[in-house]
């Protein structure tokens, strides 16, 4: 079997989108781009990039940096725009802040009482 990890490059090896890329963003408290338009801040991605070897690199650049070396410029910006544009409603709820749920179980096996009332009720 072959090791499939990436390697960690400090600059990608083909511009970004010559590759099939992914870009994934790392969060930070501090980030100076909304992901998704919610909470989570970033402002560096891992660009990843898939090699005609089949093996993946990663490089971290900041958006500026990846638009500058982008073999495809449009590519590029679509990507980063779909990253940051706010997510629609689901089901009434809006996913620009965390949201809550909880689960009741109201199962009988819920509420096992080890068997002492296992009797039939006369």
């Amino acid at each position: 079997m072959t090791d499939r990890r990436p390697e960690q490059e400090a600059a990608p090896r083909v511009p970004p989108f010559a590759v099939p890329t992914w870009l994934r963003p790392v969060i930070v408290p501090s980030g100076v781009h909304r992901l998704a338009g919610g909470w989570a801040r970033f402002s560096e991605l891992d660009v990843v990039q898939r090699q005609d070897t089949g093996s993946y690199t990663i490089c971290r650049m900041v958006p500026d940096a990846l638009m500058a070396a982008s073999d495809d410029p449009n590519a590029a910006s679509g990507m980063l725009d779909r990253l940051l544009a706010p997510r629609g409603d689901f089901c009434g709820l809006s996913m620009d802040r965390p949201q809550l749920m909880g689960i009741l179980n109201v199962t009988p096996d819920s509420f096992s009482d080890g068997g002492r009332h296992n009797a039939p009720a006369r």
